[in-house]
């Protein structure tokens, strides 16, 4: 199988130095920002910066999963049976396979996210990018 490379820009949300969230639109790095656990303890300080790259790209394959929100505190189940659609891809960085959720909140109540995304993974003690399509 060729390998294919894409030249995408990509959008970072930043803080002291240290990249958190990318996407590929910066409304998308800012929506996904909301949910990151680093903004939530602090919201000051993020910048965002945008670079243009060469990733690989790789098919996906769309699934949904049943899956339930649990409190992480009193461990209670505050929501069971949400249907949130996911996609499954091959890394070509680790050679593993890779699951990624579609949903933009916890509860899966906003549109998911749509094809294609700039999805990471966390090798070397940093982030391989990939461009997934599905």
């Amino acid at each position: 199988m060729t390998e294919q490379f894409r030249h995408i820009e990509a959008f970072w949300a930043v803080r002291g130095g240290k990249r958190f969230v990318v996407a590929n639109s910066e409304t998308l790095v800012s929506e996904l920002l909301e949910n990151c656990w680093a903004y939530g303890e602090n919201g000051d300080g993020w910048s965002f910066e945008r670079t243009t790259e060469i990733f690989p790209v790789v098919q996906g394959e769309l699934f949904v999963a049943q899956s339930s929100l649990v409190d992480a505190e009193s461990g209670k189940t505050l929501a069971d049976g949400i249907a949130a659609p996911h996609v499954a891809w091959e890394c070509p960085y680790c050679g593993r396979p890779h699951t990624t959720d579609l949903c933009r909140d916890m509860e899966c109540q906003t549109p998911p996210l749509v094809s294609p995304q700039l999805w990471a993974c966390e090798i070397d003690k940093g982030w391989k990018l990939v461009w997934v399509e599905w």
